[in-house]
């Protein structure tokens, strides 16, 4: 298997490899921070994304390998197939990187040791047809200066430059791009990789004209299918930005929330139930349901099994968003915790705080998120009543507890951001507790900052900070 891979790297690279294989064959996990690094060096060395070979190979490859050389070139053949009637060959990397501008191409080549350009030939393409070469390192209507292979040739932006090695293995198409594709990439990375949330820079209409750009591109242009697959995760991030709440309220109405106007860009978006619409929106018009901003409201659906909005493009339908019946119970009842004005009802026990995100750790995916955001902000506002009032007496930090609930819990009272004293359980420690009152032993700093903390099973939860004066 690894016979042919060897003879690219030299013979020492088999037994290299087995060794190394047998001293970690019990790590070769993706926390195996030498097999990390051995696989990316590979990959490095040959110029190919090596994840196939080395998962054959039964390496489980870190997310952090996986893109930085998800880049590199796809490898042209199965080379872990390799047996004693398949004889599969991976060529050495010759190319280091390619410049095209719009009077020349540009190609950077490697530069090892040992000579790797004998009896190889670097043809190069415009259009499908061969503008110049490179044979055994010696230009052919072209210039080689300080190991950069230069020719001169009037581009358009979408002429195709190919580059093709050849030696007695066969040929093998190493580079295929043009200058409007590089563009392309740029900016499909640009925008997957940005830090401002992707609903913010980007519109319907941008994808569009990005998906218009990679469709006038040559059918025969490889490099097209990686194109698309970066357009296709980028309009995937983008749409499922769209729906930003799907809730079924007390009196059993489905309400879906859309997270801004962008909505109203497309054509048809549907609400199906249990796979049957039940309302639809063009442009920002409903039918089937009353829209009232953002906010579309389709009434009696008590029984709804499968909740699914899914919006209807050209080129494809995509879900952009689907819930179940139970998590629409679950979040009814967590909504259920709050009063009209996001307070928190008086009858809320901790109890039921427990037991609701009990159901909510079980929950997977998005909706778990925003289940766990609401519980805590429950869990935030029931944890402010415990204390009444803190202050400054006689020189301490007096902390007033609103009534006994305070026992049920380890309440921390930290100066400075660290820690002064502490009531567990009713028990107080460094400090002074008489009835509802703790003081901490500790004299204040004067301009200090002093907060209290509870710290309960799902968390730390500050809830009272002042500045002693």
């Amino acid at each position: 298997m690894f016979g042919q891979l060897g003879n690219t790297f030299g013979d020492n690279f088999y037994p290299v490899l087995h060794q190394y294989y047998r001293e970690n064959k019990l790590a070769f996990g993706p926390d195996n921070e030498r097999m990390q690094n051995f696989v990316l060096n590979v990959s490095r060395i040959t110029g190919y994304n090596m994840q196939p070979y080395f998962e054959q190979w039964g390496f489980d490859i870190s997310a952090a390998v996986k893109a930085e050389i998800s880049q590199l070139t796809p490898l042209p053949e199965a080379i872990w197939l390799n047996d004693k009637e398949t004889n599969k060959q991976l060529p050495m990397r010759l190319i280091d990187t390619v410049s095209l501008n719009d009077h020349g191409i540009q190609v950077n080549l490697t530069d090892y040791q040992t000579d790797v350009f004998k009896d190889e030939q670097l043809i190069l393409k415009k259009n499908g047809q061969v503008i110049s070469k490179l044979v055994n390192k010696e230009p052919i209507e072209s210039m080689l200066t300080n190991n950069v292979w230069e020719t001169i040739e009037m581009l358009k932006p979408t002429d195709v430059i190919t580059i093709e090695q050849q030696n007695k293995n066969g040929t093998f198409k190493r580079y295929e791009h043009s200058i409007d594709s590089i563009a392309l990439e740029e900016e499909l990375l640009n925008y997957l990789n940005a830090s401002e949330p992707i609903g913010t820079i980007l519109t319907q209409a941008k994808l569009d004209a990005l998906r218009n750009r990679i469709d006038a591109l040559p059918s025969t242009f490889d490099y097209k299918e990686k194109l698309l697959e970066l357009f296709t995760k980028l309009e995937d991030k983008y749409l499922a930005t769209l729906v930003k709440d799907i809730q079924l309220d007390s009196q059993s109405a489905l309400v879906v929330s859309f997270t801004d106007e962008k909505f109203k860009d497309y054509a048809k978006i549907k609400v199906l139930v249990d796979d049957q619409p039940v309302a639809e929106v063009k442009n920002g018009i409903s039918s089937g349901g009353q829209l009232d901003d953002n906010v579309l409201t389709i009434l009696n659906q008590a029984d709804a099994h499968v909740v699914t909005v899914v919006a209807e493009l050209p080129h494809k339908s995509y879900i952009l968003k689907m819930i179940s019946q139970d998590i629409l119970l679950l979040k009814r009842q967590v909504e259920a915790l709050f009063e009209t004005n996001d307070q928190l009802k008086s009858e809320v026990t901790q109890d039921l705080l427990d037991q609701l995100r009990t159901q909510i750790n079980a929950v997977k995916g998005s909706e778990k998120t925003i289940l766990t955001q609401r519980i805590n902000h429950a869990q935030q506002l029931f944890l402010n009543t415990l204390v009444a009032d803190m202050s400054v007496k006689n020189n301490k930090i007096v902390v007033t507890f609103a009534n006994e609930l305070f026992k049920h819990y380890k309440i921390v009272v930290l100066g400075n951001n660290s820690y002064l004293a502490e009531v567990t359980n009713g028990q107080n420690y460094y400090g002074s507790l008489n009835g509802n009152v703790f003081t901490p032993s500790k004299s204040v700093v004067h301009g200090h900052p002093y907060r209290v903390e509870v710290r309960y099973a799902s968390g730390t939860y500050k809830i009272r900070e002042m500045i002693a004066e």
